[in-house]
């Protein structure tokens, strides 16, 4: 049986990852004994499309409306048990894609950058229980941090140099988690709310001209999603989660945390 379920969730995992907001929210029950810790090591793939926020390129409405945020997040995860409630921290490094910002007539077509850092804080716990059931908020904030890429080609005819900076990137994430715990599993689902905000600052030089800059706000297309997840115990002090997430565009990942 227990095989079974670590199948799902493996399942979960990649399906997640291939197919492309917020880190994981988990089940809302703490892993953590009151005043203990736990530490944690995870990986999340998060995809998103978010829009101008009332504002335009150059007054060019028609120039890069909504983009498609694709990353890759590994983190380090601290825990620490408060009774009921759980309050963590995040540490880790994120590379970001964002499809068809360059508009060349040929060669590169989208923002890249490998790797950089990002933190994030969060709690969660239980307002009501049973022996099988639980229900209780989760709540989590990110910071980002800057992300730059550029490149040079032709655009119409005239050699230019296009460098974008993503800056003040941060979101905000609430969810209230119910869980079930079955042969040994814990099984859990609910819905979000989230807020996030990306400036996008674009640097245009063409050959025999001086540059020219301008910044646009992005902003979520939607503010309402879904996650759902199992949490898998290995022994009795390490256990496996894995969770899927859906706003705008489908997300998700898997963790593994050390109980001491």
């Amino acid at each position: 049986m227990k095989k079974w379920f670590l199948s799902v969730a493996v399942v979960l995992f990649v399906l997640s990852g291939s197919l492309v907001w917020a880190g994981p929210f988990g089940a809302p029950a703490p892993l953590v004994l009151p005043g203990k810790i736990a530490l944690g090591i995870g990986y999340f793939y998060q995809a998103e499309k978010l829009k101008q926020a009332g504002e335009t390129f150059a007054g060019n409405p028609n120039f890069w409306q909504k983009a498609d945020f694709k990353s890759h997040q590994a983190y380090l995860q601290a825990s620490y048990g408060l009774g009921n409630w759980e309050v963590f921290g995040r540490l880790g490094g994120q590379s970001l894609v964002i499809n068809d910002v360059f508009v060349f007539t040929a060669g590169k077509k989208d923002f890249r950058d490998p790797i950089e850092p990002f933190g994030g804080i969060g709690f969660k716990g239980i307002v009501w229980r049973n022996s099988t059931f639980a229900v209780g908020p989760v709540f989590q904030a990110n910071y980002y941090s800057k992300l730059s890429d550029s490149a040079t080609g032709d655009i119409g005819g005239t050699a230019a140099s296009l460098s974008y900076e993503v800056k003040e990137y941060w979101d905000i994430n609430l969810g209230i988690s119910a869980q079930a715990r079955l042969a040994g599993m814990t099984f859990f689902a609910g819905p979000y709310f989230y807020w996030k905000n990306a400036r996008v600052e674009l640097t245009v030089t063409a050959a025999g001209a001086a540059p020219v800059q301008d910044a646009v706000r992005y902003q979520p297309v939607g503010f309402v999603g879904g996650f759902a997840g199992v949490r898998i115990p290995i022994t009795k002090n390490l256990s496996l989660d894995a969770e899927g997430q859906y706003s705008n565009k489908l997300s998700g990942g898997a963790s593994v945390t050390l109980l001491f």
